[in-house]
């Protein structure tokens, strides 16, 4: 029988180490389709169905049983960080784009400042994985073993759950970015609407949450 050294990777890490992976090289890619191909679900929720202001309440069969609430209030203190870190991502290329509109700037300046801040969003995004994914092994990582593979499932599901949600806010930055570069008479209005709808994903993204720890 093998046996099991301390440097060696528990299949728990390895998972949570791969989620994180895929993810980062996604973005690089400029194709987070790659992600969700490999996690399409959370907690039952077909996540390729889902859209702002109609995403599923989640499987109650998937509800997290661990041994204790300081365990399961863990999970859901990295769980609010994670979305709290995206939403002040999503709220500096929305600074971008309101002192484009209250300064003096023109289109190929406007269009290379949007462009610049939703790369920074991107990358923040790519960090704030990876630093949460790093949180949530240390804190599994205490968790009695038999916890460990459910605390991490559990995980993955709040992280992939959340992620559907960010790549809707990021689908509405993007539609901010293409009407700084149409640069029609009109555009303000249409980048109003779109963080408009960047402000109500999250909305909805708090809600989904809430409703994971009900």
């Amino acid at each position: 029988m093998a046996t099991t050294t301390a440097t060696e990777a528990r299949p728990w890490e390895i998972k949570l180490r791969q989620t994180a992976a895929l993810y980062r090289s996604s973005l690089q890619e400029i194709n987070l389709d790659t992600y969700f191909e490999v996690h399409n679900s959370s907690f039952g929720v077909d996540l390729k169905s889902v859209s702002t202001g109609a995403f599923p309440k989640p499987d109650e069969t998937y509800s997290l049983k661990l041994g204790s609430d300081d365990e399961r209030d863990g999970l859901k203190s990295l769980g609010k960080q994670l979305i709290e870190d995206h939403q002040s991502a999503a709220n500096d290329v929305k600074a971008t784009s309101d002192a484009i509109k209250n300064g003096s700037t023109g289109k190929e300046n406007a269009r290379a400042r949007m462009e610049k801040a939703r790369e920074e969003a991107k990358k923040k995004s790519a960090d704030i994985i990876d630093q949460q994914f790093g949180r949530a092994q240390k804190l599994i990582d205490k968790l009695p073993d038999d916890k460990q593979e459910a605390a991490t499932d559990f995980w993955i599901h709040l992280s992939n759950g959340f992620l559907a949600f960010w790549k809707m806010a990021m689908d509405g930055i993007y539609g901010v970015l293409k009407a700084v570069i149409a640069w029609l008479e009109n555009m303000w209005e249409t980048v109003k609407q779109r963080w408009e709808d960047v402000k109500t994903t999250f909305m909805d993204a708090w809600d989904w949450f809430q409703a994971l720890f009900n």
